[in-house]
C-alpha cells in the first residue's frame, strides 16, 4: 500500500513539476495567506517541494548532495542573500524577495536534480513544459497586436504588445531563452554529435520538431511585435556565437553576418539606428547610462554590503539627479543589478557561477553543453542591459536551466567514463 503511495506520488510530482513549468507567468496572481503575500507560482512551488521532502524523508542528506564547485556556490549565494535581507531597512519587502527569487527558486533547482538523476522526469518533456507555456504568452501577446486590445496604458499608443506581463521588456525577457532553447532543439544533431541522454527531441519525432520550429516563429515574432529590442539584439548576438563555436558553422556563419552587415550599413537609416543602439546614444540608451553612472555613485558610499534587497529605489534617491528620467527598481544591468541587492559577495559568487558554467561546458564541449549553456549566454547578455532575474519566473527559468546543465554534466562524464 504504502509502495503505491509512494508511487502515485512520484507521478503526482513529475506532472506538477511540468504544469509548474508552463505555468511560470502565474506569479501574477497574487494574494495574502495569513498576512504574508504569495502568489500562485509560489504555492505550486511550496507544494512541490514538500511532497518532494515527504517522498523522499528518508534520503533528505541524499537530496542536497551535489558537486562541491556548485555546493560552494549555492551555500555562497544562501549566505549573500541572506545578509542583503537582514540588512534591508524593510525587512518584510526584503524577506519577500528572499524566498521568492532564491529560496524557492534554489530548493527547486535541487527537486530538478533529483528528479532528473532518477530518470523520474527527462529533459526533452522539461523544455517542452517551458515552451508551452512561452507559447501560450506569446499567442496572448499576438493576439493583443491583432486586435489592439488588452495593452496596458501607455505602451498602447505605440502598439507595444506585453502579452500577461505588464510591460514590454517583459515578454522579451522570459521568451529569449525559450527561443534559444527551441533553437538548440532543432540544430542538436548539427551541434553535437553525440546524443545526451534524456534528449532525444532532435533525433525523434517531426511533430516534436514542427514544435519547436512553431515556438521560434512565435516567439520571435511576440518579441518583434513587443518592440524588445535588448531582447532580440541578445538573441541574434547568442545564434552567431553559436555558429562561430561549432566548426561546421564557423564559415556559413561569418559570411552571413558580414553580407547582413553590408545590407544594413549600406542604408543611412539603418546604418544611424544601429549605431546609436549600439553606442547607447537614443533615448533608452541614455535612460541606461544615466541609471548606471548614479548606481555607480551610489556603490562607491556603499561597495562591500550594497543597499539590501529590494531597496535601489530608495536608496539611489539622495544620487538621481537627472530627474528627467525616473527611478526605476533595478539598474537594468546585471552586474550592477547584482552588486547593489546582495553587494560584492553577491558579485563575486555570480562571477564564480560564470567561471563554473564556461569553464565546465569547455571541459566537455562536443557532449552536451550547447544546449543549455547558449539560453544561459542569451540571459547574459541580454541582462548587460536589462533586469534577466529579479523576477519570480525568470528565477526559477534561471535554475531550471542551471539544474537542467549541472544534469547534463553528470550524463556526459558517466557516458565518458
Amino acid at each position: 500500500m504504502l509502495d503505491k503511495v509512494l508511487s502515485d506520488m512520484t507521478n503526482l510530482l513529475s506532472t506538477g513539476v511540468l504544469i509548474t513549468l508552463a505555468l511560470l507567468p502565474a506569479y501574477l496572481l497574487r494574494a495574502s495567506i495569513f498576512g504574508i503575500p504569495t502568489t500562485l507560482l509560489e504555492i505550486m512551488l511550496i507544494v512541490l517541494i514538500i511532497l518532494w521532502l515527504i517522498q523522499n524523508r528518508k534520503r533528505l542528506k541524499e537530496l542536497f548532495a551535489i558537486k562541491r564547485s556548485w555546493a560552494i556556490f549555492i551555500a555562497l549565494i544562501i549566505v549573500a542573500v541572506t545578509i542583503s535581507a537582514i540588512i534591508a531597512p524593510d525587512t518584510l519587502s526584503a524577506f519577500g524577495i528572499w524566498k521568492a527569487y532564491f529560496i524557492e527558486p534554489i530548493l527547486f533547482f535541487y527537486l530538478l536534480v533529483d528528479l532528473l538523476k532518477k530518470k523520474q522526469i527527462t529533459s526533452d518533456r522539461i523544455l517542452i513544459a517551458l515552451c508551452v507555456g512561452g507559447l501560450l504568452v506569446a499567442v496572448t501577446a499576438i493576439l493583443q497586436w491583432i486586435l489592439w486590445a488588452g495593452i496596458p496604458i501607455p505602451w498602447d499608443v505605440e502598439r507595444r504588445i506585453t502579452g500577461l506581463f505588464d510591460y514590454p521588456n517583459a515578454l522579451g525577457l522570459y521568451l529569449g531563452p525559450l527561443t534559444i532553447i527551441s533553437l538548440c532543439v532543432i540544430l542538436r544533431k548539427h551541434l553535437s554529435p553525440e546524443l545526451v541522454e534524456g534528449i532525444n527531441v532532435a533525433e525523434g519525432s517531426r511533430i516534436k520538431k514542427f514544435f519547436f520550429s512553431i515556438c521560434i516563429f512565435l516567439f520571435l515574432l511576440a518579441i518583434i511585435l513587443a518592440q524588445s529590442e535588448a531582447a532580440l539584439a541578445s538573441i541574434i548576438v547568442t545564434v552567431i556565437i553559436m555558429g562561430l563555436a561549432h566548426r561546421k558553422l564557423r564559415k556559413p556563419t561569418i559570411v552571413i553576418s558580414c553580407v547582413a552587415l553590408l545590407f544594413l550599413f549600406s542604408f543611412p537609416t539603418t546604418r544611424v539606428f544601429i549605431t546609436n543602439k549600439i553606442s547607447l546614444q537614443d533615448y533608452s540608451g541614455q535612460v541606461r547610462l544615466s541609471q548606471w553612472k548614479e548606481t555607480m555613485e551610489l556603490l562607491k558610499d556603499r561597495p562591500i554590503a550594497g543597499v539590501g534587497l529590494s531597496q535601489y529605489p530608495n536608496a539611489l534617491k539622495p544620487y538621481h539627479k537627472d530627474t528627467q528620467y525616473e527611478i526605476f527598481q533595478y539598474p537594468h544591468n546585471i552586474f550592477l543589478n547584482i552588486w547593489v541587492e546582495l553587494g560584492l559577495l553577491g558579485l563575486l559568487t555570480f562571477s564564480y557561477l560564470i567561471f563554473l558554467v564556461f569553464q565546465t561546458s569547455w571541459s566537455s564541449w562536443s557532449s552536451w553543453s550547447f544546449l543549455f549553456l547558449f539560453p544561459l549566454l542569451q540571459i547574459f547578455i541580454h541582462g548587460l542591459v536589462d533586469v534577466p532575474y529579479f523576477k519570480n519566473d525568470l528565477a526559477v527559468l534561471m535554475w531550471t536551466l542551471l539544474a537542467l546543465f549541472y544534469v547534463a554534466k553528470i550524463s556526459s562524464k558517466s557516458e565518458r567514463q
